[in-house]
């Protein structure tokens, strides 16, 4: 199995895994420079390195608003030949931004039907919640998938 290493997120980061991805590369150059300074000033990330110091991937946790953030990543083929390091590591990034900002809700926009995505989402710790219908340039459907802190009673 690979050995990967967890390293401060930079833009150029996301842009690199773009290119090698197809989700990537439907974007657009534009989008992707877009979506990668974004998730620089407004969110908390982290990116992954292989042994030989190549970006594989990246992901965090944007802030939408207060209380509300929205999971996002950016996997090359070869950051998937270790899923217990990217399990382990979105877990821990994503649930400790969750707490440390004291966030209600936390979302992930995930292709519809694609079982290895959901899997991975669903096991984040969050829930399908919807299904948005030709929502990408290609009309593909995508899942909307949350968690919801349950409301405090007392």
């Amino acid at each position: 199995m690979k050995q990967f290493t967890l390293i401060p997120y930079e833009t150029w980061h996301y842009e690199y895994c773009a290119a090698l991805t197809p989700e990537g590369q439907q974007m657009g150059q534009a989008a992707v420079r877009l979506y990668a300074q974004a998730y620089k000033l407004r969110g908390y990330a982290e990116s992954i390195k292989n042994e030989d110091n190549k970006i594989v991937g990246c992901g965090g946790l944007i802030e939408l608003w207060s209380g509300v953030g929205e999971v996002w990543s950016m996997f090359t083929d070869e950051a998937k030949t270790n899923p217990f390091f990217l399990h382990r590591a979105s877990k821990r990034l994503v649930w400790s931004v969750a707490k440390a900002c004291r966030m209600h809700r936390i979302q992930a926009i995930v292709l519809y039907g694609d079982p290895v995505r959901e899997k991975w989402i669903e096991k984040l710790g969050l829930r399908r919640e919807g299904r948005m219908e030709q929502a990408s340039p290609n009309r593909e459907d995508f899942g909307l998938w949350c968690w919801v802190k349950p409301c405090d009673t007392t």
